[in-house]
């Protein structure tokens, strides 16, 4: 028997991102560290993802997401996803984030102090 990994691409990380944000990934955009769990049986999972961009693309995105009214609550909660994805880039601390809970789902963006890095994290239930 062989065993195949898929874990997910590029593209779906993208999609996460639009889903926490309402906002197209610009074109500086790079996927740095990526992890998620596999779906359960209900379609539950938990994704998180810390993207580079250039500086311009950091500071129009932080001032779209700061003027958006899709992020109001200010919650960092943690995940496996997210913890690992926080190590890997550092620990670094915010300069701003935001998140929300829609319906039953959690989506969070975290702008790093390096002025380049993005943090995303969203849980579905």
């Amino acid at each position: 028997m062989i065993y195949i990994d898929s874990l997910p691409q590029d593209d779906f990380y993208t999609e996460e991102f639009q889903t926490i944000t309402e906002l197209e990934l610009p074109k500086s955009a790079y996927f740095k560290f990526k992890k998620a769990t596999y779906p359960d049986f209900h379609g539950e999972y938990m994704s998180a993802a810390a993207i580079s961009v250039n500086k311009n693309d950091f500071k129009k995105l932080l001032s779209e997401v700061k003027n958006s009214k899709k992020l109001m609550e200010y919650q960092d909660t943690g995940s496996k996803p997210y913890d690992w994805i926080k190590a890997q880039t550092g620990d670094q601390n915010y300069v701003f984030f935001a998140s929300s809970n829609k319906g039953n789902d959690y989506h969070f963006i975290g702008f790093c102090k390096d002025e380049k890095t993005i943090i995303i994290h969203l849980v579905k239930w």
